[in-house]
């Protein structure tokens, strides 16, 4: 994606984010259970630095995509905010590379605030070890697995429904 000529890619990436992250992050929007359970060690939520990147650039939100699971007790929400942590450390690493390869240079009108935000240093580790104490035993785990696989496919179906790179074309300065 950082080596393409132009952002078309980037821009599709961004648009499928978005997408998994309006459907993703309001399923764990005051959970009282995982709340209480990571304390000190809150989430990153990215959905409001996605929509900025979705404005900046003027690309057009997917079709709202239903969540299969529910409801989301804390061992859904563990496998959720999983995923979800998951996605925001792939992004700092893409963000490393878009840094290196000067990409808000060569693609003026670009916005990067998703890629700002996911990598801002957080506590994933801690937040991490204080869901896996919480989710015990095989019938949490395997309700935790079936709602991280349910978010994985979210996130799949996603990309199937924003447009392809060729009709975003450039971005406006």
């Amino acid at each position: 994606m950082t080596d393409a000529l132009d952002p078309g890619l980037y821009q599709r990436f961004i648009a499928m984010n978005f997408a998994a992250h309006s459907v993703l992050e309001p399923l764990l929007d005051g959970h009282a259970g995982l709340d209480a359970t990571i304390g000190a060690n809150p989430r990153t939520v990215l959905l409001p630095a996605l929509a900025a990147d979705m404005q900046q650039m003027g690309l057009r939100p997917a079709t709202p995509i239903p969540f299969p699971v529910g409801p989301v007790g804390l061992p859904e929400a563990a496998g959720i905010a999983y995923v979800l942590d998951g996605s925001r450390l792939g992004a700092r690493f893409i963000h490393r590379d878009f840094v290196a390869r000067g990409l808000a240079r060569r693609w003026p009108g670009i916005s990067s605030a998703y890629l700002e935000a996911a990598a801002l240093a957080d506590s994933f580790r801690d937040r991490m070890i204080d869901l896996s104490a919480a989710i015990r035993g095989a019938p949490h785990r395997v309700r935790a697995l079936a709602a991280a696989n349910a978010a994985f496919a979210l996130f799949e179906a996603a990309i199937t429904r924003v447009s392809p790179p060729s009709e975003y074309g450039n971005v406006p300065s």
